[in-house]
């Protein structure tokens, strides 16, 4: 699973102190760097603060009615899917590995894509290229839900694949079913105090359980 690591020290100050030093540089008239020096702010960071506020009052003259958070630092990446499309793939993937038909990480990250097209969403290119969702997707989906166990399939050899069939379910069944008739009868025609006694050597007697 990927996780990201912080490569840098950009972004450290609040952004009340942010707000504070470009109101400095724009009101007060201070220079960039000495405002930068009495806020311990980088002086290019500053400065790329202070033009992203002209240009937002740029904006703001033009559009009165319009408003514009001020946001400092880096953007969290954008989601494809909503929390509530998010919480209904995690619910059928719940229910397909309660069914026994879990679904592997290519098998997911092809759903999660065919599901953004068929809900219209916005995808990455990536997406479109490879028909999948991208690892960093389904890492990050995996830590919002992490009650869902997803893996990688053991390789199942081709004896085993081709003896699972219809034929030899029911020959297991039936053989089963005689068993258990077997021993009901033989526990039913004793006592209750000698069935308790024998119970180990009738145990014993029974096939014993493939690991």
């Amino acid at each position: 699973m990927r996780n990201y690591v912080r490569k840098t020290e950009r972004v450290k100050a609040p952004s009340d102190v942010i707000d504070r030093a470009v109101a400095m540089v724009l009101d007060d008239g201070e220079s960039c760097s000495s405002v930068a020096i009495l806020f311990d702010i980088p002086r290019r960071s500053l400065t790329r603060y202070v033009e992203k506020k002209k240009k937002s009052g740029l904006e703001e003259q033009n559009m009165p009615n319009s408003v514009s958070p001020t946001h400092h630092g880096y953007s969290s990446g954008r989601q494809v899917f909503n929390k509530e499309d998010e919480t209904v793939l995690a619910d059928y993937l719940h229910r397909s590995a309660d069914i026994y038909f879990g679904l592997s990480p290519i098998d997911v990250r092809k759903l999660a894509y065919l599901v953004a097209k068929k809900l219209n969403l916005k995808i990455p290119s990536s997406w479109t290229e490879k028909l999948a969702a991208g690892p960093d997707w389904f890492a990050s989906f995996l830590k919002r839900h992490p009650t869902l166990a997803i893996r990688k399939p053991e390789a199942t050899s081709l004896a085993r694949t081709s003896s699972f069939n219809i034929h030899n379910c029911n020959l297991f069944f039936d053989n089963y079913q005689r068993v258990l008739v077997i021993v009901l009868r033989r526990l039913c025609s004793r006592p209750y105090v000698e069935c308790k006694a024998n119970f180990p050597q009738l145990k014993g007697q029974l096939a014993p359980a493939v690991g």
